[in-house]
């Protein structure tokens, strides 16, 4: 019988992953971009305090003046409600902190992942989660999908061992965790991408008892769906986002280049040169799911910490061979995952990765005084969000896509807004039309002033109106009633 140290010591990962794990974390810790970055973080807190607040799900949009009756899905509420209630507790340290721990989760689970697979060596697994986790930095906020990338890793390593036949009933899991994907962001998709890869596989090499318990696997996830505030619904509320006339206005739904991130533009480009897709020792599934996603990447950015999540055994298996092509040149050197694997260690480095987190909650505002962990510099629209609460309250203002989750934040909603990145999900197709009309200043764009009952408007001052007014247009009609080196506010003249 196991005593209560022997159970507790199973509980700890190898020491190896263990130290992947801290090394992660105080990567995403340091550099990790500000929680308030993404224009989305902001009305995600608000939603969960709303929420808390209500007791429920609210059926129509408490905080602007033109959505009106319109359907209001809140497909990530279980997310929303969470962090709501972790900014409570210990304020925006506790949050971060926590959002810093899960992408390092995220690293530390893939880690375990690849250290299974045969044959991958040490420097190309410490290789591959160097470029994941640079890659994934940039991801640091406090939106749903963070969630996602866990369960993602979660899903292709649970798989990956059903497929090794080290899984038994812990594959029928899955839909559980299903259950809590569906409720927290529309990445469970993902989950299904990864279902299908390996029952595909499983067809293909004519394993049929293995074929027969993922599809079981996938018609219980399929029916997980389900468990949701909005059951069959769901379907239109996520295609509310996809199929918004927004998504080719914002960046993050454009196609993929290049430039966008170095790390992952490294990735990709090793990911071709390897030649991996050519490699008979790597898995058919591993190839239909980073092939896949590799599609998913260039047709839109979002798409990047999923696909380095997914494709990360690919890559460390490529790279492995290219790896082995040039062993030759090698120097011989000692491993550190067997250094690390000392008896008692694996503990002593568990332990640790449970401390250094707990401990940098009261550590980070001392590391990061600027409170750079909270908004960026240079893009900080928080004093403008502030003057405009405190003089513009009860008027109709047209507002900046992209500063709509702020105003609903800071505000409370006692200054509605026109719009805000909650998207087809709250407003109406041809709301978000009149919006882009606007945006771009198209003929007859005063008219949706008027027809709105517009009294100012709250612009960026990179927008096509503020760079046409800084020229001297508009003044006739509009004036500028505030200015910062992010923002502008003008009210309409009467």
């Amino acid at each position: 019988m196991k005593t209560l140290t022997t159970r507790a010591r199973e509980l700890f990962p190898s020491a190896f992953v263990s130290l992947m794990f801290l090394l992660a974390y105080v990567l995403f810790y340091i550099k990790g971009g500000p929680l308030f970055s993404d224009a989305d973080t902001p009305w995600h807190i608000a939603v969960g305090n709303n929420i808390l607040e209500l007791g429920r799900l609210p059926a129509t949009d408490p905080w602007s003046f033109t959505a009106g009756e319109h359907p209001y899905y809140i497909i990530s509420w279980l997310w929303d409600i969470g962090i709501a209630l972790l900014q409570r507790i210990g304020g925006d340290q506790l949050l971060f902190v926590l959002l810093s721990l899960n992408m390092a989760l995220v690293v530390g689970l893939v880690c375990h992942h690849i250290s299974k697979r045969e044959g991958t060596g040490t420097d190309t697994i410490i290789f591959t989660l160097l470029m994941a986790a640079l890659s994934l930095c940039i991801f640091i906020s406090a939106r749903s999908q963070l969630a996602g990338f866990l369960f993602v890793a979660y899903y292709h390593y649970t798989l990956y061992e059903h497929r090794e036949g080290r899984v038994g009933r812990r594959l029928f899991a899955l839909p559980l965790i299903m259950i809590i994907w569906v409720n927290m962001h529309g990445s469970f998709m993902v989950g299904f991408s990864l279902l299908w890869a390996y029952w595909l596989e499983a067809w293909v090499q004519g394993q049929r008892a293995r074929l027969r318990q993922l599809v079981q696997v996938t018609v219980l996830c399929s029916l997980a769906l389900l468990c949701n505030p909005y059951g069959i619904g769901l379907y239109q509320a996520v295609m509310g986002t996809m199929g918004s006339v927004m998504k080719m206005q914002i960046s993050e739904w454009q196609p993929y280049n290049i430039g966008i991130s170095n790390a992952s533009a490294a990735w990709v480009i090793m990911m071709i040169l390897s030649a991996g897709f050519a490699s008979k020792r790597i898995p058919l599934a591993d190839k239909l799911i980073t092939g896949l996603w590799l599609v998913a990447l260039l047709m839109a950015v979002r798409n990047i910490a999923i696909f380095i999540v997914v494709s990360a055994p690919f890559m460390a298996l490529s790279l492995q061979e290219l790896s082995n092509k040039l062993e030759s040149f090698r120097l011989p050197r000692p491993d550190i995952r067997q250094q690390l694997a000392r008896p008692g260690l694996h503990v002593k480095l568990g332990m640790l990765a449970l401390l250094v987190p707990i401990a940098s909650f009261w550590t980070l505002d001392a590391i990061r005084a600027d409170r750079s962990y909270v908004v960026g510099t240079g893009q900080d629209v928080t004093q403008a969000v502030r003057w405009f609460a405190e003089h513009c309250k009860g008027k109709r203002f047209l507002n900046d896509y992209d500063y709509g989750g702020r105003i609903i934040y800071e505000t409370g909603g006692s200054c509605p807004v026109f719009v805000d990145g909650r998207a087809g999900t709250v407003y109406p197709e041809s709301l978000l039309s009149d919006y882009l009309d606007f945006k771009e200043l198209k003929p007859g764009w005063f008219e949706l002033i008027e027809r709105y009952g517009i009294d100012g408007m709250f612009l960026g001052n990179g927008t096509v109106f503020a760079r046409a007014y800084a020229d001297g247009q508009y003044r006739d009609k509009w004036q500028e009633v505030y200015r910062d080196n992010v923002a502008s506010i003008y009210l309409l003249k009467k």
